[in-house]
């Protein structure tokens, strides 16, 4: 259960040392684009709230911590984030979400970097589930036998969305580490982190997040370079892109490593050139489900002890590639520059339209892609139509379009197509359409648009 606490901050206390300090209990409104130096441990109080404007920068001195108790709304902007970083030369302790603090706390558009802590060196929620947005939470670390190097989730349901989770280490989960936890985490960009034994991107242990459309990429560990499961319920990883990690020294899981548990459940998910004993390596765990997703070139096989028909060529999919009875496929996604980082796919790529059917529409309202991203097929439109009358038929012609494989027609007796779509009313791969149909009296309206590919 979310723990909700609303407020309304009248007035302002802060416990400032000196016009540009702090330290103690903190309260009320810390003003942005202002630099403070955080020279002795800071909290929130339970009951309390903080709110930190934009452009703020708190610096912390060595071995100080951020404990929240009660409310933080700490938002800043695209452009003008909110920083929590260190003094130079030093480590601070990071920012701690206690179990009193409220779920309804916010940080968004934060900096979080050169944090130290056995638990979450960025972040640690310990009982309590805020929401992280748009944060980038890079270079931190758990120390020695620690978890968590840019998040700690411990018995706790964060929402961790679109942010980037970087260069941080530890030795249980390099980017984020779950305990007993359910966290949602979505459109993150989670690459860099090192774990020294297991889940490079993400480790998880008796928890059962939610992952979805999260890149995680070029993340090194023992066992999981991307991500290791252990000892968990059903963990759902959908529509991922897990790509050149490292379960270095050519141990177990270079995208995932899976023990001794229910799943995971993994659909519309590309897993390719992950270094290690293979892409997904299953060991000891029930009933997983593997369903159309992208499996290419992982280091010594694609999955070790697959479910029974996954892996097994024996059927083609809507594209008309062979595929298991699942439809997975084993293909080079042709992303645009993997090296580089850029995970799109081209317009040749055989993950577009082969995610499955029930998973909602890609937004151009195509069947969905494999992958974090989507390819966009929405028709462009033609701009320089012509409309003459021949006898009873209504003739429209057209400038081809560069690259431009076939063209659709459409009809709507609405300016502007009002309110609709029109109608289709024919295909083409020439420039020139005749409307058969038309009836005298009627006013119509006409939409060309193109495709690239047939």
């Amino acid at each position: 259960m979310r723990k909700i606490m609303l407020a309304i901050i009248i007035s302002v206390s802060l416990a400032i040392i000196s016009t540009a300090q702090l330290s103690g209990p903190l309260s009320g409104i810390l003003p942005g684009n202002h630099t403070y130096t955080v020279i002795g441990d800071i909290s929130v109080a339970a009951g309390d709230s903080l709110i930190i404007e934009s452009g703020a920068i708190l610096i912390f001195s060595d071995c100080i911590q951020f404990d929240v108790y009660g409310y933080l709304y700490a938002v800043g902007m695209e452009t003008d984030s909110i920083k929590f970083i260190n003094s130079p030369g030093s480590t601070w302790d990071g920012l701690i979400f206690n179990s009193s603090a409220s779920d309804s706390s916010i940080i968004e558009y934060c900096q979080i970097s050169g944090g130290y802590n056995f638990s979450g060196g960025g972040i640690y929620c310990y009982e309590a589930s805020p929401m992280i947005y748009n944060c980038t939470i890079s270079g931190n670390t758990a120390y020695w036998g620690g978890g968590g190097g840019g998040i700690n989730c411990t018995y706790s349901s964060p929402i961790i969305s679109s942010c980037t989770i970087s260069g941080n280490k530890a030795t249980y989960g390099g980017g984020i580490f779950c305990y007993f936890a359910n966290p949602i985490v979505s459109n993150c960009a989670i690459s860099g982190n090192n774990a020294i034994s297991y889940g490079g991107g993400i480790y998880c242990e008796a928890s059962s997040p939610f992952i979805s459309n999260c890149v995680i990429n070029s993340d090194t560990s023992t066992f999981g370079g991307g991500i290791s499961i252990r000892f968990s319920p059903i963990i759902t990883i959908t529509n991922c892109t897990i790509s050149r990690n490292n379960a270095w020294e050519g141990n177990q899981g270079g995208g995932i490593y899976c023990e001794t548990s229910i799943g995971p459940n993994i659909l519309n998910t590309i897993i390719e050139n992950n270094l290690g004993n293979y892409g997904v390596y299953l060991y000891n765990c029930s009933n997983p489900t593997i369903n159309h997703s992208d499996f290419y070139n992982n280091q010594n096989g694609n999955l070790f002890r697959p479910p029974q028909g996954v892996g097994q060529i024996t059927t083609t999919n809507i594209n008309g590639d062979s595929c298991d009875v699942y439809h997975n496929i084993f293909l080079d996604p042709l992303f645009i520059s993997p090296t580089q980082g850029d995970f799109h796919l081209t317009a040749n790529s055989p993950c577009i339209d082969a995610g499955d059917p029930a998973s909602p529409s890609d937004p151009d309202s195509t069947i969905a892609d494999i992958g974090v991203y989507y390819f966009d097929q929405t028709p462009s439109p033609i701009t320089d139509l012509r409309i003459t009358i021949q006898g009873n038929d209504i003739i429209l012609q057209w400038s081809p379009a560069a690259g431009a494989a076939s063209y659709n027609v459409y009809r709507s007796e609405q300016p502007y197509f009002a309110g609709s779509a029109g109608n289709l009313i024919g295909n083409t791969v020439g420039t020139v359409f005749g409307d058969e149909n038309a009836l005298e009296g009627e006013n119509y309206f006409y939409r060309i648009t193109y495709r690239t590919s047939p």
